[in-house]
């Protein structure tokens, strides 16, 4: 699902330059379930950018489903993440005055499903994280937790092949993240590509694979030879054949 080799990406600071990824490689298979951890800084939301078809990398190849991307257009990259990604972040990213039904039809707009749809499709995706009781309900009115699951319903509505989460459980207590976590792991179970960015190693451990990034640079901590997934060359971070 995810094949990206050698992703280098900078950026210019009026003073200086800063090196977000450096030579990063890294292979998802399609149902696989990666965690990415590190501190803050360390270049995780930048590959997360990336991999999500939000940002360019400078160098370096990157094949989506199989699909290479670098000279993909702005507008082919769009649809194409609109078509393949569900995205999930730490602050939510709600519309305040739209409802929980709103947000989640929201996400489909882009893609161009009739009205009809697309509140069938919210209302069944809001099912499926237990909140069809909320449907009428605006951000404000509900929890952390709440408010998580409704991004969640959205990332999913479209029946995304790959979910990318940023610290999917970064604002919420211990109770709120596991119930998190059940529902992502459940669309990993469906089939659904998982990778997650967290700072929590209790969240990280749920993964099948645990990379680290340090200073731009990503390493695996685990690795599951069973299911398939490609190794590494541990120091150089090149992905082997």
């Amino acid at each position: 699902m995810i094949a990206a080799d050698r992703l280098c990406k900078s950026y210019t600071l009026p003073d200086s330059s800063v090196t977000a990824l450096n030579r990063v490689s890294l292979c998802v298979p399609r149902g696989g379930f990666a965690a990415v951890v590190g501190s803050s800084g360390s270049g995780k939301s930048t590959l997360l950018n990336v991999l999500g078809l939000l940002d360019r990398p400078d160098s370096g190849r990157y094949l989506l489903s199989g699909r290479d991307v670098s000279r993909l257009s702005d507008r082919e990259l769009s649809s194409l993440r609109a078509r393949l990604i569900g995205f999930v972040f730490q602050n939510y990213n709600l519309v305040p005055r739209l409802s929980a039904e709103e947000n989640v039809e929201l996400g489909l707009v882009f893609r161009g499903v009739s009205r009809s749809k697309r509140r069938r499709l919210a209302c069944d995706a809001l099912e499926a994280v237990g909140l069809a009781d909320r449907l009428r309900h605006l951000p404000g009115e509900m929890s952390g937790g709440q408010q998580q699951r409704v991004a969640i319903a959205r990332a999913i509505a479209g029946s995304p092949e790959l979910i990318l989460a940023d610290e999917p459980t970064g604002n919420l207590d211990e109770a709120s993240s596991a119930q998190i976590m059940e529902i992502l792991e459940e669309q990993n179970r469906r089939g659904v590509t998982l990778l997650l960015i967290t700072h929590s190693p209790e969240v990280a451990a749920r993964a099948s694979d645990i990379y680290r990034m340090t200073g731009g640079i990503l390493a695996p901590e685990t690795k599951n030879s069973q299911r398939g997934i490609q190794t590494y060359e541990t120091g150089q971070n090149k992905l082997l054949p």
